[in-house]
């Protein structure tokens, strides 16, 4: 969703735009047809090659935009760019802002084209305006829009308005000539191509440079840090384990590359999440945080199966609805346009276990390279959430987290959980699943054999669910509650089940069928009647099979 900000920023571009082409009339549009096709193809495959130079990102769209004006007018290139920006990301928000920034920068450098003392100079004040609104637009973006600090991108600014105005230096050779041939033509495609195929494999090289230096700083920056838990361990035992606690999360916030941590914890006895210690947050804005405790049962539906990475979670912008009365937020964002670049509403968490169970977990916020976690970021937040465990384990807050936890539930207990949420209207899922033919198995193989089933299968929902949900057994049936917003959470822990269950008893196969409150029924009659009406059909289709309604 667009801010207001950036809503300015779109009109703003396109306003001054329009105002430059009514100065710039008349307009010409091509109408050959292979040259037009030929502009598309060669803009859309040169904006897929970037140039990251000076911490900003560039494609060659700009400098192959230069080459077309020897063929096509201004106007004509500036519309096929324009069109290709269409097809560069799939996002709303990126093209709106990428297609204004672009109409401006033409609308400038057709401007200039059009008022250019002779035709020798033509390309050179094109080059002119666009590179020069380029780069004026960029620190506009990045002082309002990116909120970052201009001064450290200016090199960048000044590097590429360079490279452009060097770039249609070259392009005017052409006119050099007393007339324009194919030979001549050549001759400078060659050369263009030659300064650009230069241009990209320095700008790669010094990247490649940089990489192996940000990755010699980060293993340096990982081995100091590192070097310090033996002490912090040590002091476990000795000093106070708030502040222990509280090192060792600054250590982790350090080594993974952010610069935001929250440490939580599990009280399963108030059902609710307490804030223990923070890194990066204010004073002010911790304290607000523990004073809001997030229901235990609402911060367990957003550690969904389908946001599992690697054993943490990572939940995109907009994939769940967030309560910011318990959230925390940094205002100081520089948000980069890249698929992959990290946005302020995303959510890192890594889960703290033991002994099976989650009893906390870790939120990490604001990463300083401004990208989504790797696989690496991944498993070292992984290694100091196992560390933090083992410390809580021996704490203070241990009774908080160690009161027993049933999955498995009596029908009566489970019953009044599903009234329960139905009363205050918390989304979940129902799962109901029956072994198939579970009598002639019994009557061919025996009743042990039929219990061994029945005891496998109840440790492997038990393990399934985790802390998601609970469930009950009705002889060889079972019903499963899983505290989701989403259907296909209750359909993965079935399909997990199933497939285990397959795996130890190939001769085995076990129906489900998956009913959604309050989206699929309103009540508690209604909930059991479909998740049973999804089962009966699942059996009728063969049985072995997942169905939700």
């Amino acid at each position: 969703m667009l801010t207001n900000k950036e809503l300015l920023f779109i009109f703003s571009c396109l306003a001054v735009g329009l105002m430059f082409l009514l100065l710039s009339s008349p307009l010409i549009i091509n109408t050959d047809v292979i040259l037009m096709l030929f502009g598309f193809v060669l803009l859309f495959f040169s904006q897929l090659v970037e140039l990251h130079i000076g911490g900003l990102r560039f494609t060659l769209r700009a400098f192959s935009a230069l080459y077309l004006l020897l063929f096509l007018s201004p106007e004509s290139v500036g519309l096929l760019s324009i069109i290709s920006l269409l097809f560069s990301t799939r996002k709303i928000k990126s093209i709106l802002l990428r297609t204004s920034f672009e109409f401006l920068q033409f609308s400038v450098g057709i401007f200039l084209y059009r008022h250019s003392p002779n035709d020798y100079l033509n390309i050179f004040f094109f080059a002119l305006g666009y590179f020069a609104a380029n780069a004026i637009l960029s620190q506009i973006f990045v002082k309002f829009l990116a909120r970052d600090s201009i001064s450290k991108y200016m090199l960048a600014f000044s590097l590429i308005f360079i490279l452009g105005i060097y770039s249609s230096a070259i392009l005017t050779v052409p006119y050099m000539f007393s007339e324009i041939k194919l030979g001549n033509l050549l001759f400078v495609t060659v050369l263009y191509a030659g300064f650009l195929a230069q241009l990209y494999y320095t700008v790669t090289a010094e990247i490649w440079h940089q990489e192996l230096k940000l990755e010699k700083d980060q293993v340096g920056r990982e081995i100091a840090n590192l070097m310090k838990l033996p002490e912090v361990i040590l002091e476990s035992k000795k000093e106070d384990v708030d502040k222990v606690l509280s090192d060792m999360l600054a250590l982790a916030a350090n080594i993974t590359g952010y610069e935001y941590a929250l440490l939580n914890i599990f009280d399963y006895k108030a059902n609710t999440v307490l804030r223990i210690t923070s890194h990066g947050i204010s004073d002010e804005a911790f304290k607000n945080l523990k004073e809001k405790k997030p229901s235990l049962k609402e911060t367990l539906l957003l550690m969904q199966q389908r946001f599992d990475v690697g054993g943490v979670y990572f939940i995109p912008k907009g994939s769940v609805d967030l309560d910011e009365v318990y959230t925390y937020k940094p205002s100081d964002y520089t948000k980069i346009d890249s698929e992959n670049a990290w946005d302020p509403d995303d959510l890192f968490l890594v889960p703290i276990n033991q002994g099976g169970r989650m009893i906390g977990y870790i939120s990490f916020d604001k990463p300083k390279n401004m990208f989504r976690p790797t696989k690496r970021e991944i498993e070292m937040s992984k290694f100091f959430a196992w560390q933090i465990g083992e410390v809580l384990s021996e704490s203070k807050y241990t009774s908080l987290f160690s009161t027993n936890y049933r999955r498995e539930q009596s029908l009566s207990k489970f019953m009044d959980e599903l009234s329960k949420n139905i009363e205050t209207g918390t989304s979940f899922v129902l799962a109901y699943l029956d072994i198939d033919q579970f009598k002639a198995i019994n009557f061919k193989h025996g009743f042990e054999y039929g219990d061994e089933i029945i005891r496998e299968l109840k440790s492997t929902i038990s393990s399934e669910i985790k802390n998601l949900g609970i469930f009950s057994q009705i002889g060889d049936e079972f019903l499963i509650l899983i505290w989701s917003k989403s259907k296909s959470d209750g359909i993965l822990v079935s399909e997990k089940v199933i497939s285990e269950i397959k795996q130890k008893f190939e001769n085995i196969s076990i129906s489900a069928g998956i009913v959604k409150y309050p989206t699929d029924a309103s009540n508690l009659e209604e909930v059991l009647d479909k998740a049973q009406t999804a089962l009966i059909t699942a059996k009728k289709s063969g049985g072995g099979r997942v169905i939700s309604i």
